[in-house]
């Protein structure tokens, strides 16, 4: 069994190919349409017409493909013969059996998972996290879902991704 002292490696932080910048946003409008936005302040984050420094591969590479990007927190398990042993979420280890006092809707994210089949029984596995607690639960969930990277790439992968020109124009 693992050491519990040991970290799972971190997922990186996954950019955007193209460079975000910051635009205010008139303050009344904000106030008017900010909520239904989910925007937090007057002003937003979006991307525009410049290609992000080190991800021009994402342009030439033909191997390259989109997937959906599930809107919740980054979370790695690690499993042994069918048992979770470890959870932790970014680089915050999480005691899956601390049960009073603790984050157990990461656990039942998990756990939901597991019982519709999506956790391998061997191994590190990064996913996202989604549910009533994260992110203002924009699926509308009732509970918690931990969704592998692994299973987002053969469920929410773009099929018509290969079908248009490579341009800000038509992935934005």
């Amino acid at each position: 069994m693992s050491d519990q002292n040991d970290y799972l490696s971190d997922f990186p932080k996954i950019y955007a190919p193209f460079i975000r910048q910051t635009f205010k946003v008139n303050r009344e409008d904000w106030k008017k349409h900010g909520s239904r936005l989910g925007l937090r302040s007057p002003e937003a984050y979006l991307v525009v017409n410049r290609v992000n420094p080190g991800y021009e591969w994402v342009f030439d590479d033909p191997e390259t493909f989109a997937v959906e990007k599930l809107d919740g927190s980054n979370v790695k398990i690690l499993t042994e013969g069918g048992r979770l042993v470890k959870v932790q979420n970014r680089k915050n280890v999480i005691d899956p059996l601390q049960i009073i006092k603790g984050k157990t809707f990461l656990i039942e994210g998990v756990l939901m998972s597991a019982g519709m089949g999506l956790i391998k029984p061997d191994g590190e596995q990064a996913g996202e996290l989604i549910g009533p607690k994260l992110q203002g639960n924009p699926y509308k969930l009732d509970l918690h879902q931990w969704y592998p990277f692994d299973t987002a790439i053969d469920r929410l992968r773009y099929n018509s991704f290969d079908d248009h020109e490579r341009t800000f124009d038509n992935w934005s």
